[in-house]
């Protein structure tokens, strides 16, 4: 996925997911090196994810909210044996 990221920092993200979309179709892609027709293939089947990780990236509030949810997961991890021992008496 840093690739992709770095795919859209030097040609922009309208190139590279057109470039997504015509490995995930099997278009014909016109590129300066031939690119083996296995090697297209073989991409194509985690396109979907790739293209909608990029159409609606992370945000800082996606992030945060992920961040707090995992905290409280942990908490409640390190609280719950002591809770059930409480509770077994």
């Amino acid at each position: 996925m840093s690739a992709d990221d770095a795919a859209i920092g030097v040609n922009g993200r309208t190139a590279v997911v057109t470039a997504l979309l015509a490995i995930g179709t099997g278009s014909v892609v016109r590129t300066a090196t031939l690119v083996p027709r296995a090697a297209l293939g073989a991409a194509g089947y985690s396109v979907p994810a790739r293209l909608e990780r990029m159409l609606a990236p992370s945000g800082r509030a996606r992030r945060a909210w992920y961040g707090l949810a995992l905290v409280a997961l942990l908490a409640g991890m390190l609280v719950l044996p002591g809770a059930l021992a409480t509770l077994a008496g």
